[in-house]
């Protein structure tokens, strides 16, 4: 087991810097998200939405937008913003338990991604489809397939944060 970082060393409050890091942490749920739907000639399985983001409609002439064949930087910002709420949700967690210098151990995984899932709720918790799904309710009566969803946005927000702590102290 890890504690991290070193006493003395961790970040105080630098919420642009924890913002770059959720930043980067959306762009890669987004890719993780894709990953599944890549086919052999390279490109995705296609997973076409509209969007309302004005300025995204003006510029591509259209409110149609293939989520998969789109890098995140790239789409609406209607499209960036759950995996963005995501990001920093499991940042701000991340943040505080290694301000607290909690282990990195299963309690640890399972508190994150406790937090993780509550934010989620939070978000999504008036709308239909995630009534159906059964996903509107607390982390531990979640299915397994579920929970490790939100343990791997916990796993890589902790990858992130631990290789860039040094550089949010400057």
């Amino acid at each position: 087991m890890f504690l991290c970082p070193p006493s003395g060393s961790i970040i105080g409050g630098d919420n642009m810097s924890l913002e770059q890091l959720a930043e980067q942490l959306a762009s890669e749920l987004h890719e993780s998200w894709r990953a599944p739907r890549k086919l052999e000639e390279g490109v995705y399985e296609p997973r076409w939405k509209t969007t309302s983001d004005e300025a995204w409609i003006s510029e591509h002439e259209t409110d149609q937008v293939d989520i998969a064949n789109t890098q995140y930087a790239s789409l609406p910002a209607n499209w960036q913003q759950e995996n963005r709420e995501s990001a920093h949700s499991a940042m701000e967690t991340v943040h505080g338990l290694m301000l607290r210098r909690s282990w990195l151990n299963e309690q640890y995984m399972e508190h994150a991604s406790t937090k993780v899932h509550d934010a989620w709720i939070q978000r999504h918790k008036d709308e239909s489809w995630a009534e159906e799904a059964g996903l509107l309710k607390p982390y531990a009566e979640l299915p397994e397939e579920e929970k490790k969803k939100d343990r791997d946005i916990v796993i890589r927000a902790t990858d992130i944060y631990r290789a860039n702590w040094r550089s949010l102290n400057k």
